[in-house]
């Protein structure tokens, strides 16, 4: 987060590429014509200088906030789950933004740049708060198998998948005591990066000069099946819809889109509805949204993906207008908010099996989230995600898998061979 040259993002957890798009006008001695035809204006792409937008980690800031207040307590804000779909869509559109900005010379070169700042920039802040995590629940629960093994499926990118195959209700009690729940996102996201690089070479997305309308056809074909599986499935296959991640690719190509709407004959006109928009009216129905019971999930969700997808083109075009995103306390949070999202639900979890949940203790387990957050993001997360860990990308990504492979055999070894030892 540091450098906004090199970011990506993780549930949106990362500062934005964001970027000026302006029309190329070709070598031409007769610049005037070449402006009034502003049809092929509205077609060209061109590669533009990076420019951090600072409402997009604001955003961020709003979303996590709101997840937590939702994990505190889910009836002062029945709808906060509903932050981790603003991190999809922020998430998808940085994504999309810094694929055009680093073109693949080859699929190889594309693919491990790709998962080389991926693991680089996921994997430290997760495989320590997975280790700790573990360990602490193995004191306080006599019987911590699911919440390790979670722990371990989510350090390959699967919590999602385990927790489908449990029968997890994420709303259920059986979620609220599970250490490692707030990883399924993660999962979704992992699963999400898997299939997106392989849509993106094959598009030409960022080497041909069709490359942004083919993908922009690909995805929104794409998403369109996707949000109609959610749809059905939202009510009568509830876990599925929530968990895995076909049913969630629409969400996330929902920020993709933005990126490439802005970036086709599109542009235009959001660059004209978005001056119609203001911040105040787009945020106020958003946060009220959240008001709404769980019950109408289906609708909120898609409502709320709609609303996020308008204040990225809001922020994108008019960023002077969102002061109260950009102010630098949210910014800030918006910075840490990957840490923060791991965390916190740590000491929530282990708060259940400990002090428990009340207006005594909230005070002493938001200043311990937050410190927590804090010293990863400052101490693991920003640093080793900047560090070159090696001249050669495939040893990055060994180095990688390495670290994943170690953390989950502490895990196993908590799991089995000392299952329940440490339970004091």
């Amino acid at each position: 987060m540091a450098s906004t040259s090199e970011s990506e993002s993780s549930l949106g957890f990362e500062v934005a590429n964001q970027f000026d798009y302006q029309p190329k006008i070709l070598n031409s001695t007769n610049c005037k014509d070449q402006l009034l035809d502003s049809d092929k204006a509205g077609r060209a792409v061109s590669r533009s200088k990076s420019e951090y937008i600072p409402s997009i980690d604001g955003l961020r800031a709003l979303a996590v906030f709101v997840v937590i207040v939702n994990h505190f307590n889910k009836n002062i804000l029945p709808g906060g789950f509903l932050g981790v779909d603003i991190f999809f869509v922020i998430s998808g559109y940085v994504i999309t933004s810094s694929l055009y900005d680093r073109p693949g010379r080859s699929i190889s070169d594309l693919f491990l740049g790709f998962y080389t700042r991926r693991i680089k920039r996921l994997v430290p802040a997760l495989v320590v708060c997975v280790v700790v995590s573990g360990f602490l629940i193995s004191l306080f629960n006599p019987s911590p198998g699911v919440s390790l093994r979670t722990g371990i499926a989510s350090l390959f990118g699967f919590s999602n998948l385990y927790l489908l195959r449990q029968a997890t209700d994420y709303f259920g009690t059986a979620a609220q005591f599970n250490v490692f729940t707030q990883t399924w996102s993660l999962g979704v996201e992992e699963q999400f990066y898997i299939i997106f690089p392989f849509l993106v070479w094959f598009s030409g997305f960022g080497r041909l000069n069709d490359g942004v309308e083919k993908l922009l056809r690909l995805i929104g074909s794409l998403s369109i099946v996707s949000l109609i599986v959610f749809f059905r499935w939202n009510s009568t296959r509830n876990p599925a819809a929530f968990f895995i991640m076909p049913t969630r690719f629409w969400e996330l190509s929902a920020g993709a889109l933005v990126f490439l709407a802005l970036n086709n004959r599109f542009g235009n006109y959001f660059s004209s509805f978005s001056k119609r928009m203001t911040q105040i009216f787009i945020i106020g129905t958003l946060v009220g949204i959240l008001f709404v019971p769980v019950d109408y999930s289906t609708y909120t969700t898609i409502a709320v993906v709609f609303l996020t997808v308008l204040l990225i083109v809001s922020i994108r075009l008019q960023s002077d207008r969102f002061q109260v995103l950009a102010h630098p306390a949210t910014v800030y949070v918006g910075r840490i908010s990957y840490s923060l999202y791991l965390w916190h639900w740590s000491v929530i979890s282990i708060s259940r099996w400990t002090i428990g949940i009340n207006m005594w203790t909230v005070p002493f387990q938001i200043g311990i989230m937050s410190i927590l957050a804090v010293v990863s993001y400052h101490y693991i997360e920003n640093p080793l995600r900047t560090v070159v860990w090696s001249a050669s990308r495939w040893r990055s990504i060994f180095y990688g898998f390495c670290s994943l492979i170690f953390a989950a055999g502490l895990l196993w070894l908590l799991a089995k061979p000392l299952d329940g030892k440490l339970y004091s």
